[in-house]
């Protein structure tokens, strides 16, 4: 790791899915579908349970969000610790 990047500068990696900055397609991408599946193996809870709340979180920080390109990752971060 270069010690003059902060460790929010690293790629997520959630089993074979790698989140980058700016990796987002949309605002239903297929990268959701992997991030959802990642969080209920993660977190032992249903799928749709998980995608209910990845949807709101992702919804939340979307509507304030000037870099679009995080919003997967926060969002993942935040419904991961709910």
């Amino acid at each position: 790791m270069d010690p003059n990047r902060q460790r929010d500068d690293y790629p997520i990696t959630v089993g074979l899915l790698n989140m980058n900055a700016g990796d987002r397609d949309g605002p239903a991408s297929a990268q959701d579908s992997y991030i959802i599946e990642a969080l209920a193996r993660e977190t032992g809870r249903e799928a749709a349970h998980v995608k209910e709340l990845y949807e709101r979180e992702f919804a939340k920080l979307e509507a304030n969000a000037k870099v679009r390109g995080f919003l997967s990752i926060l969002a993942y971060r935040n419904v991961r610790t709910t």
